[in-house]
């Protein structure tokens, strides 16, 4: 005991002589040790409020955990009150909260009205009463009821009452048992209460189907990231004891969504990790700085045990007693710092601070990783203490230079496993850990390679200043001759101001990303899109004079399309006005070597786009075609371009030998529009007869009709329009005179029959932008053809992009109007645009967009895409987290020359007394000591900006991961924020200024010359 206890004193004793310098050591290891602990509490953060999030995201339905059963009571081996049991019993042990129960007789005719009838429990908080009251609970003699939805109805059965009408509330987890009434389905009659509702005489009960459910509603909020598992597993127990009760029983929860938004949180989770690599190269640096301050002491130390007798293992223990007071002290008093702070920025992302904290910083992983850490910090301390360099072939190799060595390998190792993407996050493994270790490791050589310079950067600097000043030629003078302590702060600096760099420009750069994937998705202010579930298409909705409401639109045509061949792939096209290609969102310079203004202009078509055809009066209503028709059967239609952008299909009939005259009412979207084509046909019947007969033989079936046909000229309401001068034939249609419309023609199965004028681009390839992949695949002139619509058109590449804003992966890019006619030259009709791009006119443009007849349409913002990934959980903690990782940073640097300073007033002593010694005054004394300080920061300063910019663009390149966690669309761009870095810098310079002035002016204030003649003993 006495063996222990002696040096625990002494080691003691020796902090409390050397205070200064100790608790400087002390309180940065407690920095450190508390961003770590942030880091820790701040990764459960995040993920908590994903999974909250995501729950939010929800349907109430979808959200709830429930059991239902459907069946048909007669046939069930069960009653209901054990049916009841069994329900309640297997939800117990998912959640505490107690479901509520359902009863439904799915649309059946009750006294004569066709209802869906049911019950269901606490009904009043799951509706939103309109007029009326609230039904009583129900008895076998009356049962009131509320409806839902429809027109009113009234059961003729002496028991059902109607006393209110209603609508499901807003939160009601009741979607899969009563949907929105409307439409075919039938109105909705709830019962208050089930167990009086199932005991209702309704005729033919027991015989009828029915389903009845137990529901407990969830709470974004309740469900945790640390419960994930054990909910799981739970559901899973749940759904066992179910079935083995009956296989009529289902049980449904959130547990794919829960579990796919773990996978997410788990990728932004170890993403801190980048964050936790770059305060651990901190703590060690600053570990190692502490102990070179303390070196010196603990020399003076060894030489007065070994006067007094000590052994080497005694002194040894006395050693590592007092860095381990440094060492459990500092990241103690850090770790319960840092889960205060984490705990704080819990709740700013809206996560409970507590459970987070008690569910990362102080659960047994957590305090293992506060062990671990406490005791390499204590390690690495002790080793630059004891630690002596060993000379191989005339160099000096020391454990700096074998931790940089050992860095380097593994930064090769991870380099060469790949990049970490959100997919190798989400798997764990060594691989992902390694490479967002990246920084850190990287941090860890560059430091150890600054300071192998250092010593020669000082030498060159005092040459260089032997002309100036005299008090800079004597502090560079006294750096020179003894770098060894000014190596080590310089070193410090270095990795301080990297972390600090690094943390900024990487924030920068994720919050840049953010704006670019908003402007990538969403490459204009507004974007309109046909919403498939209303079926309302794009001009039908919003032609362009009510889509110029919004502002600019720009019609866009988006489809999909292949190329063929051995390399054949499948592609995204675009075609818009060749002049908006130069004015898109989301364009980045690295996307092409062309500027999209380049790019516009060369895919803007050589000649007009404009597509010939026989114009429509805008107020005729009725056409007609004179036909004479000489040989087989064929049905006739027209193609026209309606005003408003789209194509509409005039069907004329079915037609045999003879003169005709074809009467058709013109639309009203057509009208003042333009016939682009006449399309011959194969008839229906001819066609369904020939594919039947082709699905009863293993050969083929031809068929087809021939003949002749004359068209006369088009008649709006009784006035006769433009005949067919420069029209032709194609697939089986040929003019059999220049100047008329007298043509033969060959139609069957096989080929899309038109006749057609002559596009002003006919045998011209179509000029377009295109990604590498595919360009790769043109001729050595470019030519390309693509496969779009079941049609094939010419295009010749003139431009290469990288990336097309809004697609991922190989994108075409076209001019619309070019498009169209070529689309029209092989199949008239094709080639409407999908898509209105919107730049706003006006401040309210997207809350006009809201309203009818937008309403109709899927509306897309770009400012609402950046807002919602502003807001994600993920990417709010993440980018917390390296401001405060910069913070930290910039403190410790502050800190280091404050450390330097004192050390320098301890170690220097004897070369300040010499300085007294020839007639330097204090103040004179104090400016050599703070020129020493200020060389060394700016040196170390200039290196760890360097450091951070060569880090910031490393892990850019390797860590592919947005802020909230996914992959980036486009992929990052590194952005250094210089202003910013260099904002910090200058607030770095005066706060560490100010700091060494006080020091060393509260040093001389208090010691005077007696402080530096008592350092020569």
């Amino acid at each position: 005991m006495t063996r222990v206890l002696v040096p625990l004193r002494l080691a003691v004793v020796r902090l409390r002589a050397h205070a200064g310098r100790s608790l400087l050591a002390a309180l940065g290891i407690a920095v450190a040790a508390a961003v770590l602990a942030m880091t820790y509490v701040a990764s459960v953060a995040v993920q908590d409020r994903a999974v909250a999030r995501a729950l939010g995201r929800l349907a109430p339905s979808d959200r709830a955990v429930q059991v239902s059963w459907s069946g048909v009571p007669a046939q069930s081996e069960l009653s209901v009150p054990a049916l009841d049991r069994a329900a309640r019993s297997a939800l117990a042990g998912v959640t505490r909260e107690r479901p509520f129960r359902v009863a439904v007789f799915r649309q059946a005719t009750w006294g004569g009205a066709y209802v869906s009838l049911g019950a269901v429990e606490g009904l009043g908080r799951w509706v939103a009463l309109r007029t009326g009251r609230l039904p009583r609970p129900c008895t076998p003699s009356r049962c009131e009821l509320l409806q839902i939805g429809g027109a009113p109805v009234a059961p003729a059965l002496p028991y059902l009452h109607v006393v209110g009408t209603a609508s499901l509330a807003a939160g009601a987890p009741l979607r899969d048992y009563f949907a929105a009434a409307g439409g075919k389905r039938p109105p909705v009659l709830l019962a208050s209460g089930v167990d009086g509702f199932l005991h209702v005489p309704l005729p033919d009960a027991p015989l009828i189907a029915r389903s009845y459910g137990w529901i407990v509603p969830l709470s974004p909020a309740a469900v945790h990231p640390w419960q994930l598992d054990s909910f799981q597993r739970r559901l899973d127990r749940a759904e066992s004891r179910l079935e083995a009760a009956t296989d009529l029983f289902a049980l449904n929860g959130p547990a794919q969504t829960l579990a796919e938004v773990d996978a997410t949180s788990r990728v932004a989770a170890r993403r801190l990790l980048v964050v936790g690599g770059d305060v651990a190269a901190l703590l060690l640096g600053f570990a190692v700085l502490a102990a070179t301050r303390l070196r010196r002491d603990h020399a003076a130390l060894g030489r007065r045990l070994v006067r007094l007798g000590a052994r080497g293992g005694q002194r040894v223990l006395v050693s590592a007693v007092e860095v381990a007071v440094l060492a459990v002290a500092g990241t103690a008093a850090g770790w319960a710092a840092g889960a205060g702070a984490g705990a704080l920025l819990a709740r700013r992302l809206g996560a409970p601070g507590g459970p987070a904290v008690s569910h990362s910083a102080f659960t047994a992983n957590g305090l293992w990783l506060a062990t671990a850490l406490a005791a390499v910090t204590a390690v690495v301390v002790l080793v630059t203490l004891l630690g002596r360099g060993v000379a191989v072939a005339g160099l000096r190799v020391t454990v700096a230079d074998v931790a940089a060595l050992g860095a380097l390998a593994a930064i090769l190792l991870s380099l060469a496993r790949g990049k970490a993407d959100a997919t190798a996050l989400a798997a764990g493994g060594g691989t992902g850990a390694l490479l967002l270790l990246l920084p850190g490791l990287a941090i860890v050589v560059l430091a150890v390679l600054a300071a192998r310079l250092l010593a020669p950067a000082l030498r060159l600097l005092e040459r260089a200043a032997r002309s100036g000043p005299v008090a800079a030629r004597v502090a560079l003078l006294s750096l020179a001759r003894s770098p060894g302590q000014a190596t080590l702060s310089a070193v410090f600096f270095v990795v301080a101001v990297s972390v600090a760099v690094f943390a900024i420009s990487y924030r920068a750069t994720l919050l840049a990303g953010e704006r670019q994937q908003a402007a990538y998705a969403v490459p204009a202010d507004l974007v309109l899109t046909e919403d498939l579930g209303k079926l309302v298409t794009l001009q039908q909705a919003a032609p362009p004079r009510v889509a110029a409401r919004l502002g600019r639109a720009t019609p866009v045509l988006r489809d999909s399309g292949f190329t063929n061949g051995s390399a054949g792939r499948d592609f995204t096209l675009l075609a818009l006005p060749s002049q908006a290609l130069a004015r898109i969102h989301g364009w980045r310079s690295d996307f092409s070597t062309q500027r999209p203004a380049s790019l516009a202009r060369a895919i803007r078509p050589s000649g007009s786009t404009r597509l010939p055809g026989i114009d429509l009066p805008a107020d005729a209503r009725e056409l007609a075609l004179p036909v004479t028709i000489r040989g087989d059967g064929v049905g006739l239609s027209l193609t026209v371009l309606n005003p408003r952008g789209d194509f509409t299909s005039l069907l004329l009939g079915e037609h045999g030998r003879g003169t005709h005259l074809l009467h058709r009412a013109i639309p009203p979207a057509s009208r003042g529009g333009r016939v682009v084509a006449v399309r011959v046909t194969l008839p229906l019947l001819a066609a369904f007869a020939a594919n039947h007969r082709e699905s009863g033989t293993a050969l083929s079936v031809s068929d087809n009709s021939r003949g002749s046909l004359v068209l006369g000229r088009i008649r709006a309401d009784g006035r006769e329009l433009a005949g067919w001068p420069g029209w032709i034939g194609t697939h089986g249609l040929r003019r059999l005179a220049p100047g008329g419309a007298r043509l033969s023609y060959l139609v069957n199965r096989a080929a899309d029959s038109v006749f057609r004028p002559y596009e002003p681009l006919e045998g011209t390839a179509i000029p377009v932008v295109a990604t590498p992949a595919l360009a790769a695949q043109a001729g050595a002139d470019g030519y390309l053809p693509l496969h779009v619509d079941e049609t094939t058109v010419l295009a010749q590449v003139v431009g290469v992009a990288r990336r097309i804003p809004s697609v991922d992966g190989d994108a075409v890019v076209a001019d619309l109007g070019a498009w169209q006619a070529g689309l029209t030259a092989a199949a008239p009709g094709l080639g409407t645009p999908t898509e209105w791009w919107i730049d706003p006119a006006r401040p309210g443009a997207a809350a006009l967009a809201a309203r009818p007849p937008f309403s109709s349409l899927a509306v897309s913002s770009q400012r609402a895409t950046y807002e919602t990934l502003r807001s994600d959980p993920l990417a709010r903690g993440t980018l917390d987290v390296l401001l405060v990782a910069a913070a930290v940073g910039l403190a410790l640097a502050v800190l280091g020359v404050l450390l330097a300073v004192v050390g320098d007033l301890r170690d220097e002593s004897g070369e300040l007394y010499d300085l007294e010694a020839q007639g330097a005054s204090p103040a004179e004394v104090r400016r050599h000591l703070l020129l020493r300080a200020a060389s060394v920061a700016w040196m170390g300063g200039a290196g760890g900006v360097a450091a951070g910019a060569v880090v910031g663009a490393l892990v850019v390149s390797v860590v592919t991961v947005t802020a909230g966690a996914t992959a980036p669309l486009p992929p990052l761009a590194h952005v250094a924020d210089w202003p910013l870095v260099l904002a910090a810098l200058a607030a770095l310079g005066a706060v560490s200024g100010l700091a060494a002035f006080a020091a060393a002016h509260g040093a001389f204030a208090v010691a005077g010359r007696r402080r530096f003649s008592e350092g020569l003993e």
